[in-house]
């Protein structure tokens, strides 16, 4: 059975200190909002986010998944925002194969450097197909939808 992982970045911030408590900007709330909707549109709703401990994460999924009719189970993993692949990639790596579709809400340069995106602008999202269990799931493919 095919699985998805859907990859998002988040949305626009303002300036500020400490990083990890930065929050999302007027544009950055909207756009957020348009994940959900693209996420519906496009039939790629997770059964599972993973998202990093930054607010500005946080608050780019609970504004995206208001938008969407089934709210999925959330995590919040430090690894997310440690902002590697290497640490994108174990997260992905450690979700149950019960899970058919995953998201994963974080940061650049990781999650750019594993869509293999010359540029992943705030609220990008680009989708996997995933043949393998996720514990075999090596970041190697491309993404089959980016937005």
């Amino acid at each position: 059975m095919q699985r998805r992982l859907v990859i998002v970045r988040h949305a626009t911030t303002g300036e500020g200190s400490p990083d990890i408590r930065r929050q999302l900007t007027e544009r950055g709330r909207r756009d957020a909002a348009a994940i959900g909707r693209w996420l519906v549109e496009n039939d790629v709703v997770p059964d599972l986010v993973v998202v990093s401990p930054a607010t500005r994460a946080q608050q780019t999924w609970e504004i995206a998944a208001g938008e969407l009719s089934v709210r999925p189970e959330v995590r919040i993993d430090d690894r997310v925002y440690d902002n590697t692949v290497d640490d994108v990639l174990a997260v992905v790596r450690d979700t149950s194969d019960d899970v058919m579709t995953l998201g994963v809400v974080g940061h650049n340069p990781s999650l750019g450097m594993l869509a293999a995106a010359d540029s992943f602008p705030t609220c990008a999202i680009a989708v996997f197909d995933v043949s393998d269990d996720w514990s075999d799931f090596d970041g190697t493919s491309r993404p089959t939808l980016r937005s």
